[in-house]
């Protein structure tokens, strides 16, 4: 009894020690624009640059800030573009930092329903993303 007890005691803290993701190994999302392409949709997604936002310089050769990287993907959805995108750049994509979401004429007249009820059921999201057209 006494060696269980022992061995739970030594395990415990092993499971609890919270091999989470790190914050090097995301990407956070902060705004998305969306346009039609012939199956699916284009997804532009504006990723918050760490390097620059924490004070690690983010200028490029002209001087000027970078504090937003551009990366591009095609899908059906938001989460299947930024699993793509995600797979590039070797990082995990995180929307809840997302503040704005801009689509297209062509897509808002066809509906963007389906694209914000996918979006808002995912826990993820915060509740700030304001959709614009």
């Amino acid at each position: 009894m006494k060696k269980t007890a022992l061995a739970v005691a030594l395990i415990c803290p092993m499971l609890l020690s919270g091999c989470g993701t790190e914050i090097d190994d995301t990407a956070y999302v902060v705004a998305i624009g969306v346009d039609k392409a012939e199956e699916g949709y284009n997804f532009t997604f504006a990723i918050g640059d760490p390097g620059s936002i924490n004070g690690g310089g983010g200028e490029d050769e002209k001087g000027d800030s970078n504090t937003l990287i551009l990366k591009e993907s095609q899908g059906d959805n938001i989460f299947t573009a930024g699993d793509a995108v995600g797979a590039a750049i070797g990082q995990r994509i995180n929307f809840s930092h997302g503040e704005l979401i801009v689509f297209s004429e062509a897509v808002a007249s066809d509906g963007v329903e389906i694209l914000l009820d996918a979006i808002t059921r995912n826990l993820d999201q915060r509740p700030k993303l304001v959709p614009v057209v």
